[in-house]
């Protein structure tokens, strides 16, 4: 069990610092205002 503690510590921590990290945040957040104005500029037809 101390080992499935630690991995969760571990992730806990990574995904903490990840989160953390302002030019991470700022290139997620113009990949996705990217995405959506693509998907309102070129719709895709379903069928």
């Amino acid at each position: 069990m101390g080992n499935k503690e630690q991995v969760l510590k571990k992730s806990a921590n990574g995904f903490k610092r990840y989160l953390t990290d302002w030019k991470k945040l700022a290139m997620h957040a113009l990949i996705g205002i990217a995405l959506v104005v693509l998907a309102i500029w070129a719709p895709v037809p379903l069928w």
